[in-house]
């Protein structure tokens, strides 16, 4: 994949454990993230005093994940970047690519992930879990209508700033549409407790309606306070999501509404062709948002898996 001519490519020298290491414009101030393979650091032009504002994030590869992959994966976000402006997509300023470095410069919106919120009892109503949900089926909507599928649609993937402005972060495990697979081999490498039956199937292709079920396991977790399948064993996972009808969520969260339910449970179909559109469900849950305004519904508590819990394929 080229990158486009308008997005910034600088020369940098490889980062060195522990060692103060060059970006370029960016000076790096404070880590605030570091996941599998990335890590994420406060930063600001280098060129701006000490006392003014990190307003801007650097990411990139941990020092033993720095890869062809790796450096693959932030040159597809910045792709989309450059292909989408959306209030709900993450928006990538900057990038820099060389054979020893790769980096993006986003925003920097003080936050947390929907996996750090969803514990905290004022992001239990109903009403709340909507507004942040809705706004992510406005950024797959807009994903898919621009002809990319995110992929990997998990809580942590999920950023929800102080305001409640809702970003789909972390785009580089994103594909075109629509997405083939000749060989017969599987091409998911997202999470697997989100993973849409068909992801488990050689020769199978992923859609946009992989994404639609993957925002159906988030809402479903949401609402009920547990997964749709829980198993430790990747097999047993896999034969779940392809075969087996999930708890209903009426049993789990008894007071919510029904069109709420069967909204969640249609994005939950077997078969992609049952799933609702991504424009169905943005139509769908601006109705809900605006019944449940104000009614202080709470949600079950539960524990969502950390990132270390969840099964990945990659």
């Amino acid at each position: 994949m080229s990158m486009p001519t308008s997005v910034k490519q600088q020369s940098q020298r490889r980062i060195t454990p522990g060692a103060e290491f060059n970006l370029g414009n960016w000076e790096r101030v404070a880590e605030i993230g570091r996941g599998r393979w990335f890590v994420a650091y406060r930063a600001r032009p280098r060129h701006f005093s000490a006392g003014r504002p990190a307003d801007y994030v650097v990411k990139l590869p941990i020092e033993k994940c720095v890869s062809e992959t790796t450096s693959e994966m932030l040159r597809r976000e910045a792709t989309i970047s450059q292909e989408l402006s959306h209030p709900h997509v993450q928006t990538v300023l900057e990038a820099g690519f060389t054979s020893t470095l790769s980096y993006l410069v986003l925003p920097y919106f003080p936050g947390e992930t929907w996996g750090a919120l969803a514990g905290v009892s004022t992001w239990r109503l109903a009403s709340r879990c909507i507004w942040v949900f809705r706004q992510v089926a406005e950024g797959l909507l807009a994903l898919h209508e621009a002809g990319w599928i995110h992929g990997d649609l998990t809580p942590n993937n999920v950023y929800v700033a102080t305001t409640g402005h809702t970003l789909l972060i972390d785009l580089g495990m994103s594909v075109r549409r629509p997405v083939s697979d000749q060989q017969g081999q599987k091409i998911f490498m997202g999470t697997l407790d989100y993973a849409a039956p068909e992801a488990f199937v050689a020769g199978r292709a992923v859609d946009a309606s992989s994404d639609i079920y993957g925002l159906g396991v988030l809402l479903y977790e949401a609402l009920s306070g547990r997964l749709p399948f829980v198993f430790a064993d990747s097999h047993r996972l896999s034969k779940a999501h392809r075969c087996m009808p999930p708890l209903p969520l009426e049993r789990l969260a008894p007071e919510l509404p029904s069109n709420l339910v069967a909204l969640v449970m249609k994005m939950l179909a077997k078969e992609p062709f049952r799933r609702p559109r991504a424009e169905e469900v943005v139509s769908e849950m601006i109705e809900l948002e605006f019944a449940l305004f104000g009614q202080g519904l709470q949600l079950p508590a539960g524990g969502l898996k950390s990132p270390g819990d969840t099964q990945r394929v990659a």
